[in-house]
Formats: structure tokens, C-alpha cells, sequence
């Protein structure tokens, strides 16, 4: 079965031989890669992008590389416009830290990565950063997307320990298209762990039966160029927990692969 990797990290160390190597070790056909956290680095960002674009261009598209951007840099429309023109990033990733998705800042690049026609990956739920900053990230925050239309967009982690939350803002928003006639799916759920294994199969049970197993797609939180074992066993976990909840194998090979590689590339209508 094909797996690709929806959501991994990378070291500014990275090369380009060790991510081929790690791919080959967990069995995994690709991987998406975030440049490096911008969150009040400012210029440092332009760097880190070019670096994960750098590794993904002689990856022989094995890695997908996502800009990781904070919406608040002064600059950050400057880097965006580099990074898709000049670099080639197909993806970008978004962390609330200290700011609301919904803050005017954001709301501008949301226009911006629309224009663009990218996947935007956003984190929701508990943010495992110094102090109180999960409350950035609650995923009914994220309902001021719906105002973009075209623009797609996941929610990471399932939202946890929000996952009911999470499935019912991904729900409200396919209900709103349904109604309004619009065709294709703006919000997907990122199943990347997250969830510990006390909670996983039941946020996945959830998920599959509420939302449907057509929006979510795999990620492990790995590090290309580090552990091999720790993404192997989140392949492993998932499949004995969807082969347990008797998903088909063709949705499994979709839950692995195929949705994500939807959301990449699936242009919306408004």
C-alpha cells in the first residue's frame, strides 16, 4: 500500500540524501515537509523556505515541500510570492501562536494563498508550546475559512483534545457549500497523532462515520533525517485501527495516499 507522509518537520541540517534514506527506511512513497518555524523569527523564514524547497527539488518529488509562514511578519506576502514563483513550494502551513486565525493579518493571506491556489495546513487543538497558547487554536476558530471559499484547508491532530469540535466545524462547513450549491471539499482533517492511542480509535470511529473517510489523510509528526520508529508504528497503529473499524481497503489506500494527494492538487469553486 502506497503512504505518504502528510505531516513532518524538517531540521535546518536536513539533506537531501537524508530524507530519501528515511523514506526508504519507514516504507513511505513521499513526505510533506515544513520549512522550519517562522513564529517571531521574521526574515530567518526566507531562508528556511528555500532550504525545504532546496531538498525537495533533487528529492525527485519524494518530498512535498510546505512554507511554514506566520501571518504576522511585515513581510510575509514578499516570502509567500518567492516561494511559489521562485522555489516551487506547493503548500503552506499555518501555527496560531499568539494570534487568532481569524486577526485581520491572517485574513489578508488567506486572500493571498487562495489567489495561489494552495493547501493551507493548519494546527488545531492543544499547542505544545510555552504557555497558554492552545486557545489559538481551537478548531471552531478556523470557521472564519468559510469566508475563502477556494481556498482548502486541513485541521491537524483531529483537533484533539477538541475532536468533536474539530468534526463539527468540518461538517458545518461541507453542510454550508451543500446548500449553497457549491461543489468540492474546502475542509479536511489532518489524522496526524495528536490523539494518543487511548483516544485514537475513537476519534478515527468519529471521524470515518461523521465526516466520511473521503476528507482525512495520514501524517505522523516525523522528522525526516531522525526516527524511523516512531512513524512506522503510527502506519502500523492506523491500519490494525482502520482494518478493525472495517474500513475497505480501497478507503484505506485512500486514507494513505490518495486524499491527501487530492487536497494538493483539487482547485475549489466559490
Amino acid at each position: 500500500m502506497r503512504i505518504i507522509d502528510a505531516h513532518c518537520h524538517v531540521a535546518r541540517s536536513l539533506t537531501v540524501d537524508q530524507a530519501l534514506k528515511w523514506l526508504d527506511t519507514t516504507g513511505f512513497e513521499k513526505v510533506a515537509c515544513f520549512s522550519q518555524s517562522p513564529n517571531g523569527k521574521g526574515a530567518e523564514v526566507r531562508q528556511s523556505v528555500r532550504h525545504v524547497a532546496e531538498v525537495a527539488r533533487k528529492s525527485d518529488g519524494r518530498v512535498i515541500p510546505f512554507a511554514w509562514l506566520d501571518p504576522t511578519y511585515k513581510q510575509v506576502k514578499s516570502v509567500l510570492r518567492e516561494a511559489v514563483e521562485k522555489l516551487g513550494i506547493v503548500g503552506v502551513k499555518i501555527i496560531p501562536d499568539g494570534w487568532m486565525p481569524y486577526d485581520p493579518p491572517c485574513m489578508r493571506l488567506y486572500e493571498q494563498i487562495a489567489e495561489f491556489d494552495l493547501p493551507l495546513m493548519f494546527h488545531s487543538g492543544i499547542l505544545w508550546s510555552y504557555g497558554d497558547t492552545s486557545r489559538f487554536c481551537r478548531p471552531a476558530n478556523y470557521e472564519c475559512l468559510m469566508q475563502f471559499p477556494t481556498l482548502r484547508f486541513s485541521l491537524a491532530h483531529i483537533g484533539w483534545p477538541w475532536v468533536d469540535e474539530c468534526l463539527a466545524v468540518v461538517g458545518k462547513i461541507r453542510e454550508t457549500r451543500r446548500r449553497r450549491g457549491v461543489q468540492g471539499e474546502q475542509c479536511y482533517v489532518d489524522c496526524t497523532p495528536g490523539t494518543p492511542p487511548l483516544w485514537r480509535r475513537d476519534a478515527l470511529k468519529k471521524a470515518l462515520y461523521y465526516v466520511s473517510g473521503d476528507v482525512m489523510f495520514f501524517g505522523t509528526d516525523g522528522r525526516p533525517g531522525g526516527d524511523t520508529k516512531w512513524p512506522r508504528s503510527v502506519a502500523q497503529q492506523d491500519k490494525r485501527l482502520l482494518a478493525a473499524l472495517k474500513v475497505s481497503r480501497a478507503n484505506q489506500a485512500a486514507y494513505f495516499a490518495a486524499n491527501f494527494e487530492r487536497f494538493l492538487t483539487q482547485s475549489l469553486t466559490g
